[in-house]
C-alpha cells in the first residue's frame, strides 16, 4: 500500500503552500469525529505525506490531490457548480452522496474523483469518477486507484 502511494506523492509538486502548524492526526481525529465516518489507512498515508500542503498536481497529467484541508463532501465541492460540466445535480444521482469525499479532480474539474467513507472501518471504500451528474465507480479502494493511476490505465476516466 504505502509504496505506491509514496511513488505518487513523489510525482506531485508541492510547491503551493503548506500550512506550517499543521498537526495530521489531530486534523484526521477531528475530521472523522465531525462527520462520523472513518477515513481508510490508505488514504490517511496519502494525507498525511502530503504534510499539511493544500492540494498537489502532477502536471503531466493534469491531476491536481488534495490534501485533509481540502478533503470535502461531494455536496460541499460539486453541488454548486453549474460551470462545465454541471454538477449541481450530482447529489441527485450519485447514491449516498453525503458519504462521498472529493481527493482529486483531472484538467481543473473536468473529472471529479471521490471516495465512500463509512461509519466503520469497513475493507471497501468505493472510489468514484464523476463527471457533470454521471458517475462510475472505478475501484473499491484508494490503493486500488493509485495503482490504476500510475499504470495511466483508461478505467480512471469516464
Amino acid at each position: 500500500m504505502g509504496d505506491k502511494i509514496s511513488q505518487l506523492i513523489g510525482l506531485l509538486d508541492m510547491s503551493d503552500s503548506e500550512v506550517s502548524d499543521y498537526n495530521f492526526e489531530q486534523e484526521i481525529d477531528i475530521f472523522q469525529k465531525e462527520h462520523s465516518l472513518i477515513i481508510p489507512d490508505d488514504l490517511k498515508k496519502h494525507f498525511e505525506l502530503l504534510r499539511g500542503c493544500i492540494s498537489a498536481y502532477h502536471y503531466a497529467t493534469f491531476f491536481e490531490f488534495y490534501s485533509l484541508l481540502q478533503f470535502q463532501s461531494v455536496k460541499d465541492v460539486l453541488g454548486n457548480y453549474r460551470g462545465v460540466p454541471d454538477y449541481h445535480n450530482i447529489i441527485n444521482t450519485l447514491y449516498r452522496h453525503e458519504e462521498c469525499y472529493v481527493f482529486a479532480d483531472y484538467s481543473l474539474t473536468v473529472f471529479a474523483y471521490a471516495i465512500r467513507l463509512n461509519r466503520n472501518n469497513e475493507l471497501v471504500n468505493e472510489i468514484y469518477v464523476i463527471c457533470g451528474d454521471k458517475y462510475k465507480i472505478i475501484t473499491n479502494s484508494f490503493s486500488e486507484f493509485v495503482e490504476l493511476y500510475l499504470k495511466d490505465d483508461i478505467s480512471i476516466y469516464l
